[in-house]
C-alpha cells in the first residue's frame, strides 16, 4: 500500500470516528439531555410562579387591604393547583395540602372578619382537611392556628 493510500485511509478512518462520536453525542442530546432540560427549565420556572405569588401574599397581608389581601390567596392558590397539575417532582402532596391548609385558615380569618361565620367555619373544614391530607400528626384546630400564626409572624414585609 502507498503512502498516500495509508494517509486516506487514516483521514478516513478518522472522520468516521468522528462521526460516530458526533452521532453519540447527537443521540444523547437529543433523547437524554433535552428531556432533563426541558424538565429542569419547567421546574424552575413552577418554583418562580409559586414564590411569586407566596410573596405576593406576604406583601398584601403586611401591607394590603383586606380585599387585596383576599384576592392574593386566591390567586396563590390557584398557582398552586396549577402547579400541581403540571406535577412537578419539586412539589410534593404534602407541601400542596400544607399550603393549601394554610390559605384556608387565613381566607377564613378574612371571613370571619367581615361577619361571615359559616363561610369562615366552612374554610376551617377545608383547612382541617387539606391537614390530613398533608400528612400531620396533629390537625386539631388549635393546631393548624399555631402553625398558620407562626408562618404569618415570620412576613418581611411587616412593619414589626
Amino acid at each position: 500500500m502507498s503512502k498516500s493510500k495509508k494517509i486516506v485511509l487514516l483521514i478516513c478512518s478518522h472522520l468516521l470516528v468522528a462521526a460516530l462520536c458526533f452521532g453519540g453525542f447527537d443521540y444523547w442530546f437529543e433523547y437524554k439531555a433535552r428531556p432533563v432540560l426541558a424538565e429542569s427549565n419547567n421546574m424552575m420556572h413552577d418554583m418562580e410562579l409559586i414564590n411569586h405569588y407566596s410573596m405576593y401574599a406576604s406583601m398584601q397581608q403586611a401591607q394590603g387591604t383586606p380585599e387585596s389581601y383576599k384576592e392574593a390567596l386566591e390567586l396563590y392558590s390557584e398557582a398552586l393547583d396549577y402547579s400541581k397539575e403540571l406535577q412537578s417532582p419539586m412539589f410534593s402532596e404534602s407541601a400542596y395540602q400544607t399550603d393549601k391548609m394554610l390559605i384556608s385558615v387565613r381566607l377564613s380569618e378574612l371571613e370571619r372578619d367581615r361577619g361571615n361565620i359559616q363561610a369562615a367555619d366552612n374554610l376551617l373544614e377545608k383547612a382541617k382537611e387539606h391537614c390530613s391530607a398533608s400528612q400531620m400528626k396533629d390537625c386539631s384546630l388549635g393546631k393548624i392556628m399555631f402553625i398558620e400564626r407562626i408562618t404569618g409572624e415570620n412576613n418581611i414585609f411587616s412593619s414589626n
